[in-house]
């Protein structure tokens, strides 16, 4: 095999190498953008509630209340989900009914998750994800914002309302700020990330509405969630070793065979 043959095939190899070493590794969240659903299509609804079209791959009302006012909603102008507890739909405040607060669809498209913040009507929306490998770093990103429920309860306040997420993986709980914003106001979409060390091949992972005050529905917007795997240093060296080791063996057979042909 000629020099120019080698090189080229190493080459090849490293091409190879990084393209797979710079895949973007997998999503471990299943349908971490709320676009599945039982029955199939459904889109504003109540979750948590017998009789009404349910979230696929997610459990809900758990932490801490199992009446759990937790909604999702197909665009920020569509109707709202029905809530038997009202006995109708709760849109939220934006441009659909009137308001121009600046509330506008999810930047990842489709439906997107409504969660209650207020205490006495907060509960997690959870996954038990699988495929970790503990000790192994993940990184959770996500696309949060906060609204209010149009609904009877809500009425015209000079008080600031107040939205987050707490996040949890297992025993690691981290929080989105606090984000304040007048009353019938949207926060705008804002995009967060945590990263979490696993301790077991299989942890739930949840998130839980916080706000305020009482009396005012705030509510916590979700979307595109997903968690993925942190390239370890280890595998980058060994990636950059393995270019520098490719590069000096070229080198090497270069210079042997110019010296072959100077002596020949």
């Amino acid at each position: 095999m000629s020099v120019k043959s080698a090189l080229w095939i190493s080459a090849i190899a490293a091409i190879g190498f990084a393209g797979n070493a710079s895949a973007a590794p997998p999503n471990l969240v299943q349908n971490g953008s709320f676009e599945l659903t039982t029955p199939a299509g459904s889109t504003n609804f109540f979750i948590g509630n017998a009789g009404f079209p349910q979230l696929a791959d997610w459990s809900y009302g758990a932490w801490p209340n199992p009446n759990a006012a937790v909604y999702t909603y197909a665009g920020a102008n569509g109707a709202g989900a029905f809530d038997p507890g009202v006995g109708g739909s709760i849109p939220l405040y934006g441009p659909g009914n009137g308001f121009a607060n600046g509330f506008l669809d999810s930047p990842d498209g489709g439906n997107f998750l409504a969660s209650d913040g207020e205490a006495s009507f907060s509960g997690a929306i959870s996954q038990t994800i699988s495929g970790l490998t503990p000790g192994h770093q993940y990184r959770l990103s996500f696309l949060w914002a906060g609204n209010q429920y149009l609904d009877g309860s809500t009425l015209p306040s000079t008080s600031p309302i107040a939205s987050s997420w707490s996040v949890s993986l297992g025993a690691q709980i981290f929080a989105t700020p606090l984000v304040f914003y007048s009353s019938h106001g949207f926060t705008g979409w804002m995009t967060q990330s945590f990263t979490y060390t696993a301790t077991s091949a299989s942890e739930v992972l949840s998130f839980l509405a916080v706000g305020g005050p009482n009396g005012l529905p705030p509510v916590s917007l979700l979307d595109g969630v997903s968690l993925t795997g942190v390239p370890e240093l280890a595998s980058w060296a060994m990636l950059v070793l393995g270019f520098a080791g490719l590069g000096f063996a070229g080198y090497r057979r270069t210079k042997r065979s110019a010296a072959a042909l100077a002596e020949g």
